[in-house]
Formats: C-alpha cells, structure tokens, sequence
C-alpha cells in the first residue's frame, strides 16, 4: 500500500521536502503507474487513481494486472501490454465494475479518473452495490463460478455442403477458426467446438441445443467449395426463443474467406449489441495467411491433431510444416506445431521430451515473434516453462497472457488452473476449473482435467463423483477410464480403482502410460504379484520405448520399494516429462514425500510455494 500518496509525496518534494535522488522510480513495480516508472516529476492524483486500480484488480482476480520474472519485466508491460481485463479471469465480475477499473487502468492519465473520490461517485451514479449476483466477488475462496449476463454462444458444426465428401476437414476449419474470431470478442462468451462436435450430422432444434449446453444463442451454417468460389451461410438464433436474429450468405472469391470470418464475428457483435473497441477490430482483422493453399494444409493438421492419437499429432506436425514452407511468416501454424509437440513430450506416448520439447517451445516463441497476441502460443510457452523448464514466473505470465486474449479457449483455462495447484492457489485454480468447465462441458480433456484439479485440491470425493460421470459419458474412452481411476485411487474403492485402469488398458490397446497406472493401482490395493508382473513387462517395453518414469515411481512407491521409486522420480526430472511440476502436490507421491531425496527433487523443481506442502 506504499505507493498511494507518492503523487502528494513527490508534489511535496518539489516544494523542499527531500525524498529521494532525482529521475529515481519510486514505488512498488506491480502497483507503479506508467509515469511513475518514468520518474516523472510531474505526477498527480491520476497517479493514485492507476495504483489504486491495480490493487482492485488484484482484490477481483487474485493477482495483478501486469506481472513478470522481474521488476523491469512487470515496469515494461506496465508501459507496453493492452490493460487487462478483470472479467477475463472472473466472469461473475460486474460488467461495470470491470470498466470503471479498466479506465483507472488508463496508460495515459488523462484518460483515467481525476481522483479516487470520482472512481467512487461514478459506482455511486450506476447503483453498484453488492448484490447476491456478486457478492464475495472479491473473496478469493469463492470456487464457484457465478452466472453471469453476457450472451453464451455455440457455434455447431457447419455443414458440408460441397460435392466432395472430403472437404469435411474444411467446413470443420471454417467452424473452428470462426469461434476463433469470435473469442476475440469481449462482449459474449463462446463454447468451445469439442462440446458443439456432438451436434455434426444431426440438428436437434435449437431450444434443445440451447437447454443441453446452457447457451443463449446458436450460430449455425453451411459451407459450399467449389474450385475457387466459397459459399458460407450463417445464421445466429437465440435458443431461449427460437428467434431468427441475423442471417447472411457470403457468395465470394476463396481469398476471401478470411475476411467472412470477419464479417461474421462483427455482424454478431452488433446483433449482440456488444462494443468493438479499436484493438478488437484490429485483431478480428489480422489475416493469418495470404496464401490459401497453407490455409488448407493447416486446416487439415487441425483435422489430425483433433484425433488426438501419438501418430494424428505427429500428421498434424508434418502438414504444419508444409504450410510453413509455403508461409515462413504463418504465425498460427508455428503455434500449431509447438502444441503439437509439447503434447507428443509430455511422456506418455513413448517419445522422450528432450527429443521434441525443446523445438515446440522454440516454435511457440517464433509464433509469437509473428503474432504477440497469439493466445495458443502464449498457452504453449507457459505449459512448457511449467512442465519443462519449472520456470513457475514465467508459466503464470504467459498463461495469464493467454486467458486474457482467449477467455473462451476452456484447456487454456486448464492449463492454467493447474498453475495455481502447483503454487497453491487452490480457490483460484477451483475457478478456472469450474469456467472451463461451464465453457465446454462435453469436452473430455477439459473434464478429464477437471476430476485431476479436484484430486490435487483435496476434494477427493467431489473428484470421484466427476470421475464417475465423465466413464458414464464416455465408455468407450481409455482416457476417461483412466481418470476414473486416478481420483478414485484416493479414496476408499480401490477395486473401483483397479477396475478403472484395467479398462483404460483394454480400450487402448496396451498403452503403457495405462499400463504403468494399473501397475500402480494394483501395488496400491495391495495386489503386490499382478502389479509386479506388469512392471517387469514395462520393463522389457522400456528396452524400445519410452515408458513414463513418473508413473513408475508412483507404482514402485505404492509397492515400498522406496529406492527404486525415488530413481524413477530422478530420472522423470533428468527427462523433465509432464506431471513432474505437480509432484509436490500429488498424492500418489506420498510414500515417497518424507525422504530427503524427494525433497531435494521439489526445491529443484518448484515453486517456492512447494517447499511449505
């Protein structure tokens, strides 16, 4: 709170008082108002008013509006970075409680309030007092994610209208890249496509959509390709009326089909009545590719990663790089491609993170050389500063980065929320869950995500509960097994548990990831034989592939053969694979957690705050 009245203190210095040398930056950085780490001599009241706003902003997010891994990092993005907005990271943040801090916010003081007492006779002029719809706002234990008024958009799957079967991965593109343009919009909220893909080849009537995803409107459409002529039509219906609210048919060259995507997002937004501020425009605007064709070989990379198998990704990548070839500068693609790769790294699908991590985190940093508002890559280079290089600033500055440009984007949300479980921020992890959830609740990775977020917090039985239905909506999943059984192993059914990953290893086909989790809940329930048996195949495996240490350290745990653990667990750092940044939190550790080499291995892994578990 130092920095309040540095404006009155620096007024007072220039009539004698001595304060401190002169062109010196007084303050705190996360507080300091862009002409304050200037060391203006000028300063003022406004002054205040900005420091003022960053501490509001804190109170309703939990964190600053500008952090970074140094003083100087945070004092330039308090000069340089577009100021966030607080109902990024809580929705149920009033709309006009967000503008009011956002103009104390202002880069340029003439654009804020004159005083703090102007701040508060303009809450006073628009009645905002604290209201059941808001109230504990501002307590960082709420975990529940409030409603919020905002229009809810679902954008269902665009139908293939043309000739050729085949163009199916081009209206997919079309429907993907459109909720794209759309999450850019701060006006509205958008559902990801993962839970609209359930609608392809089938239309319910819109209410029904709209009751099943508890969204406001629907957006749905065509897409015809025919040589070089595009045809996209597209109507926006609210799903609580059936009303028809905006329809348009684009009939256009296909080097137009960026500019549609355009269109579309801001004729919605004037149908919505939602303001287009000029940094909105300007990024709806941003055409990715002048080249169609890298368009299309990007379009049929997403096609693949959505498949989500080792070898789709690894398709993926490889139709990435050829749009790169045709655009060396093709910002999405190098994004893509890091995404690709951090996931092909994580260790569980038999490839060595050294072998690919390192060159999907150069390609997310060159995506954002090319684009500094891409939300993906940001995404990308916080998960692998978190997973990879246990660098916990640099993972919470590029993730928040990320949520603020895409508040739509649920696994962005995710990624996130397992940032504040490793630094314990329990609450403001249960947050982001619990809006990630609501964003795309037919997503499997979102929910398989969200069981795990509840395991690390200690809300074991709510994560069972969540396990359960995620198996009941997903049977024939080996993910969804597997996390049935991952929450479960922490309560008091370990046959439900066993059971569990034997079905995640039947429906893979043996995927050693699985394997090694059965191995685990087998020496968990006691059933020390069956449980040895498939090590000793993980073995023989790991002579040819990449088997995940980290889970062999759980299972070796769980059998008290403690030494054996702890070198699994040092190699999994040595290997730098994915779950080794939570392993101060995960109970799955805990027989392991009491030894000085466990210990040694979380304070050099991180964060500081692990070191108080």
């Amino acid at each position: 709170m130092t920095d309040f009245g540095i404006a009155r203190a620096i007024q007072a210095s220039a009539r004698g008082y001595a304060l401190t040398m002169v062109g010196a930056a007084i303050g705190t950085p996360a507080y300091m108002s862009p002409e304050q780490a200037g060391a203006d001599q000028e300063l003022d009241g406004r002054s205040d008013v900005y420091s003022l706003g960053c501490v509001l902003f804190e109170m309703l997010t939990g964190q600053p509006p500008f952090t970074g891994m140094t003083a100087a990092r945070v004092i330039i993005r308090h000069n340089t970075d577009p100021v966030p907005r607080a109902r990024t990271m809580r929705p149920e943040v009033p709309i006009a409680v967000d503008e009011l801090v956002h103009r104390a916010l202002a880069k340029h003081p003439s654009e804020r309030f004159a005083t703090a007492g102007d701040l508060v006779t303009e809450l006073e002029r628009r009645d905002i007092a604290p209201t059941t719809r808001w109230t504990g706002v501002f307590a960082t234990s709420a975990a529940e994610v409030a409603p919020t008024s905002l229009p809810f958009i679902a954008v269902i799957p665009f139908d293939n209208m043309s000739a050729d079967p085949e163009n199916e991965y081009f209206s997919d593109g079309i429907t993907e890249d459109i909720i794209a343009q759309l999450s850019k919009v701060r006006g509205f909220r958008v559902m990801s496509r993962t839970s609209t893909m359930r609608y392809k080849g089938q239309r319910p009537g819109v209410p029904e959509i709209g009751r099943e995803l508890g969204v406001t409107h629907v957006l749905e459409g065509s897409v015809r390709r025919a040589g070089a002529r595009l045809r996209i039509v597209a109507q926006l219906i609210d799903a609580r009326t059936d009303e028809h609210l905006w329809a348009e048919t684009f009939d256009r060259e296909m080097t137009d089909v960026f500019a549609i995507q355009t269109e579309v997002a801001e004729k919605i937004a004037e149908v919505l009545h939602a303001r287009l501020s000029p940094t909105d425009r300007s990024r709806l605007a941003r055409k990715p590719t002048d080249d169609i064709e890298a368009y299309h070989l990007y379009l049929l990379g997403r096609h693949y990663y959505n498949k989500v198998t080792a070898a789709d990704f690894q398709r993926a990548v490889d139709h990435y790089r050829r749009a790169i070839e045709r655009d060396p500068g093709y910002a999405r693609a190098y994004a893509a491609i890091g995404e690709a790769q951090l996931y092909l790294g994580l260790g569980y699908w038999g490839i060595r993170p050294r072998d690919i991590v390192p060159d999907g985190m150069a390609m997310a940093m060159k995506a954002l050389e090319l684009d500094p508002d891409s939300a993906e890559a940001h995404a990308t280079l916080g998960l692998c500063c978190q997973c990879y290089r246990h660098d916990w600033a640099a993972s919470g500055s590029e993730l928040s980065r990320a949520v603020e440009l895409n508040p739509s984007a649920s696994m962005i949300r995710v990624y996130y929320a397992m940032h504040l479980c490793a630094v314990g921020r329990f609450d403001e992890a249960l947050r982001q869950r619990d809006v990630a959830c609501l964003l795309d609740p037919g997503a499997m990775a979102v929910r398989g995500n969200a069981c795990w977020i509840l395991h690390l917090a200690g809300r074991t039985e709510d994560a069972i509960a969540d396990g359960r239905t995620l198996r009941e909506l997903e049977p024939a999943s080996p993910y969804a097994a597997f996390s049935h059984g991952l929450v479960c192993s922490q309560g008091t059914n370990q046959a439900e548990t066993i059971e569990a990953f034997r079905d995640a290893v039947r429906l893979s086909g043996g995927v050693s990831l699985y394997v090694v989790m059965l191995a685990y809940g087998l020496a968990h329930g006691g059933q020390h034989d069956e449980a040895r048996v498939h090590l000793a195949e993980l073995a023989e495996r790991g002579k040819t592939e990449f088997v995940w240490p980290m889970g062999l350290a759980m299972a070796y745990g769980a059998l008290g053969e403690e030494m054996v653990a702890l070198e699994h667990l040092e190699r999994a750092y040595e290997e730098r694979v994915g779950w080794m940044q939570l392993m101060a939190r995960e109970p799955m550790l805990e027989p392991l957690r009491h030894t000085a080499r466990f210990q040694a291995l979380v304070r050099k892994v991180g964060p500081a705050e692990a070191l108080l578990a």
